[in-house]
């Protein structure tokens, strides 16, 4: 296993301030790219992320500056990960947020070639998620620090001896996966859910939207529930790190597992990622 690299405010370090309120309180957020033969993937989308999330959350931090060391720090890594999180800096007691400064706080670490998730001809075994997601609209798309519900989550899959969880909200309508964001095939049409009330909007959901519609392929951002997912022909989980993995298998909300295959859509995507990031 690689070591792990730490950096704060863009100085290696070997421990975080314990004060920091990103640990105390959640109060924060992060993102996490993958490096691909020395390149940071989808960097200009993570960075706007990043800004997005900063404003809502009332936190200040220098794009350009943090553009720069990630370009250097990837350029050390034939292929890796780089978790940024920005978390306020501690100013005395109390929830209050008493200003906007924030620690940029860097994890590097080398990973195995990418390219294994896009080539492997083994599907996923999914399930329903028993574990719900609450509501905050507030807080919805956002990768905030808070990741309680994500544990839970992550005991479930392990208790049930499964790969990933189709994950609902609290009314039963489907979020996401336990760490990435989830497609669906139905009756032809490609589907996955909006994240209006909660969960995450993922950076890699985000480009594979757009860039499968400039191939002329819709995507349609749509209210799922459980028993609309038993309808699919094939269910996809994305992130940055695992880029697309697909289901062979969906133990639906019957408790009914329901096989399914790598259809041609499938390979597309597998393909259209291959081409345009690992290339």
């Amino acid at each position: 296993m690689s070591q792990t690299r730490v950096f704060v405010n863009y100085q290696e370090v070997s421990s975080v301030d314990p004060s920091t309120r990103g640990l105390h309180f959640g109060d924060g957020h992060f993102t996490t790219l993958a490096v691909y033969l020395g390149k940071p993937l989808l960097l200009s989308w993570h960075l706007t992320r990043l800004e997005d999330a900063s404003r809502k959350l009332w936190l200040d931090f220098d794009t350009d500056n943090l553009k720069r060391y990630i370009l250097r720090l990837s350029s050390d890594l034939a292929c890796g990960m780089i978790k940024i999180l920005i978390s306020r800096q501690s100013h005395g007691r109390g929830y209050a947020p008493a200003s906007s400064s924030s620690d940029v706080i860097i994890f590097s670490s080398s990973l195995p070639d990418l390219r294994q998730h896009i080539d492997s001809q083994n599907g996923l075994s999914v399930g329903v998620a028993g574990f719900r997601l609450a509501k905050q609209p507030a807080l919805a798309g956002l990768k905030h620090l808070n990741r309680l519900e994500q544990v839970f989550l992550a005991r479930e899959v392990e208790q049930r001896n499964l790969d990933e969880l189709v994950v609902l909200d609290s009314d039963g309508v489907v979020v996401e996966g336990i760490k990435s964001n989830v497609f669906f095939e139905v009756d032809g049409k490609l589907v996955t859910p909006a994240t209006l009330e909660s969960g995450v909007d993922g950076v890699m959901k985000r480009w594979l939207i757009e860039t499968l519609r400039t191939e002329g392929i819709a995507v349609e951002l749509k209210s799922l529930e459980a028993r609309d997912v038993n309808k699919s022909s094939a269910i996809w989980f994305t992130n940055c790190l695992i880029l697309l993995r697909w289901a062979d298998s969906f133990r639906n909300s019957d408790n009914k597992v329901i096989q399914l295959n790598r259809t041609e859509l499938t390979g597309f995507a597998l393909a259209t990622i291959r081409n345009r990031l690992l290339c």
